[in-house]
């Protein structure tokens, strides 16, 4: 069995142009796979070789000091690796003092070698710590005798730190489900502290471990003692409690109802039924992130929680890229899972500005920008067409430190964050809460529908990001919701409120969607004959976002028409599953 690293220190790595010394990582072509799956390595005397003359006279000459496989060999996932071409993943340690973009550049211009690349610097974005004691009682008013959830305005906001309230509309979800133990999300970042108070009896646990012999690997997965997941960053079953990562992991699941603290989006209702939280360590040492998402899959993970990205836009390992496919692929497919597939979620970021910042940019994923309080783009927060929802982050900067998402933190304490690495986690936890509230397995495209299509205006506030911050704010009651097949009331009161030789204006209330709230979008046809069913998709189209609660009058200006001309008009409300 090859080992799962390369020989290179665990220590913090070292960068040179946001590239890691000491490595690069090839995928050899199909065209060699055989070769590679049958080859020796051999690394004697300085003269790497494998067998392959091409691969072996470059090794040489960049004096490699090894080559091992990237991802885990298993008995449990080898047959997957292949199917999806991970197998042929390998580490080329290369000397500390060499420029690895250039080594890169010579093993990628072999035939043999289908990518080459550098392993780029990856981080968490910087934030303030503002940390709270728990009071001793609740609010009578609130649903759940958490003593700090008063302070979650971002859960319901009452205008704690804001007049104008944005929220993810949880209190009326949990009215419908608060969690389920048979949900696991994996949450990439640093460590999570799994004895925190609020955060230890929502922690996954790998029975076989816990209950096995230290330091061995008694569930055969590949790794030893990895009891509540696994510290990648300094290769070993022991997770460090780190800040981030506790705060992260309580929103998405902190113990809800246990008279502690603050709750988390599905943690439940005090009965351990919230969602369980597998740690991934990623940060605190050297770790290879690509092999966590393989570890959540093989693991029972159906959601990856990722409040992490690239040090700089354009910068992707192509390596991680497919490490995520993989998740999206293998996810679930185990015996009572509650998804077919997996989904993946990332944070946007905080440098402002729409560029290509991956991960979140590739478009198997799906990413969250962050609002503040009143629903506006938080000043940190990146935006652009590759959002495709937002969810509150927190701003600090106006509303002071309450202003931003309280959560857990190491040591049984408790602290405000702002970030998209807190709006992140609300998507995760509300996509846990959509899998908890159903009674057969459902699919990752399914749950991906759900939540894009579970939420409410956001650009109303945000006008000059029209398009930007994705469908959306999130709506956690309207994101667990199942289709119900109950199409929106029909719209009765067309009418024409004013006209022009080339224009005019029409008024009509946005009807009662009766499981959803109101339709999700508006049709509006036009055409120079009458229309009726039958021919409307002959005519001109406009679709007009919904910006209006049921009941609410949408006022719409159509400006394309042309003078002296008789035309016709109607308008179709569609809800988010299609249903006309």
């Amino acid at each position: 069995m090859m080992s799962l690293y390369c020989a290179a220190t665990m220590a913090q790595p070292q960068f040179i142009n946001g590239a890691r010394r000491g490595i690069v990582k090839v995928k050899f072509s199909q065209s060699v796979a055989t070769a590679v799956r049958n080859m020796q390595v051999s690394y004697t005397g300085g003269r790497p070789s494998i067998g392959i003359a091409s691969f072996d006279k470059v090794a040489v000459s960049v004096k490699a000091v090894s080559l091992t496989r990237l991802f885990p060999v298993t008995a449990r996932n080898e047959a997957k690796l292949r199917k999806h071409g991970l197998d042929l993943w390998y580490i080329v340690e290369i000397p500390e003092g060499e420029d690895p973009q250039r080594i890169a550049q010579q093993f990628g211009n072999l035939k043999e070698i289908a990518v080459a690349e550098v392993d780029y610097q990856k981080s968490l974005s910087p934030y303030t710590i503002t940390e709270l004691q728990p009071m001793a009682t609740a609010s009578n008013a609130l649903p759940y005798n958490d003593p700090l959830l008063k302070d979650q305005w971002h859960y319901q906001n009452t205008g704690q730190v804001s007049e104008n309230k944005t929220d993810v509309n949880l209190f009326k979800a949990w009215q419908t489900t608060t969690g389920s133990a048979n949900v696991i999300v994996a949450v990439h970042d640093e460590g999570v502290d799994a004895t925190h108070e609020d955060l230890r009896a929502n922690m996954w646990v790998n029975n076989a471990e816990l209950n096995g012999q230290p330091g061995i690997d008694d569930d055969n997965n590949g790794f030893i003692d990895d009891v509540n997941g696994y510290n990648f960053a300094r290769r070993t079953g022991k997770i460090d409690a780190g800040y981030h990562g506790t705060h992260v992991a309580g929103t998405v699941a902190a113990v809800t109802n246990n008279g502690k603290g603050v709750a988390g989006v599905a943690g439940g209702n005090g009965s351990g039924n919230g969602a369980r939280i597998m740690s991934l360590q990623i940060f605190g040492g050297s770790a290879l992130i690509e092999n966590t998402y393989i570890y959540a899959a093989d693991n029972g993970a159906v959601i990856s929680q990722n409040s992490w990205g690239y040090t700089n836009p354009g910068y992707f390992d192509q390596s991680v890229k497919e490490a995520i496919d993989y998740f999206i692929a293998e996810a679930g497919n185990y015996p009572g899972s509650p998804m077919k597939g997996g989904i993946v979620i990332f944070a946007a970021g905080n440098s402002s500005f729409d560029a290509d910042w991956y991960p979140g940019f590739y478009s198997p994923i799906l990413t969250v920008a962050s609002t503040g309080p009143d629903g506006v783009r938080a000043p940190y927060s990146n935006y652009g067409a590759w959002i495709e929802v937002s969810a509150p982050g927190g701003n600090q900067d106006d509303y002071g430190a309450k202003g931003g998402v309280l959560s857990t933190v190491p040591g049984n304490k408790y602290s405000y964050l702002q970030g998209t690495s807190m709006a992140c986690p609300h998507v995760s936890g509300i996509a846990a809460l959509a899998l908890a509230n159903q009674t057969t397995q459902t699919t990752n495209t399914a749950l991906w529908n759900k939540l894009v299509t579970g939420t409410t205006d956001v650009y109303t506030v945000n006008p000059d990001f029209e398009g930007k911050l994705g469908t959306g704010t999130i709506d956690a009651w309207l994101a667990i919701q199942n289709n119900a097949f109950k199409i929106p009331a029909t719209i009765t009161d067309v009418q024409v409120t004013g006209a022009a030789q080339e224009f005019i204006t029409l008024s009509f209330t946005t009807p009662t969607d009766e499981d959803d709230g109101q339709p999700k979008s508006f049709s509006l046809y036009y055409a120079t004959q009458p229309l009726t069913a039958q021919n409307l998709a002959l005519a001109q189209k406009v679709v007009i976002p919904v910006r209006t609660k049921a009941g609410e009058i949408v006022n719409y200006e159509l400006a394309v028409l042309k003078g002296q001309t008789t035309y016709y008009v109607a308008v179709v409300s569609t809800d988010r599953w299609g249903n006309v």
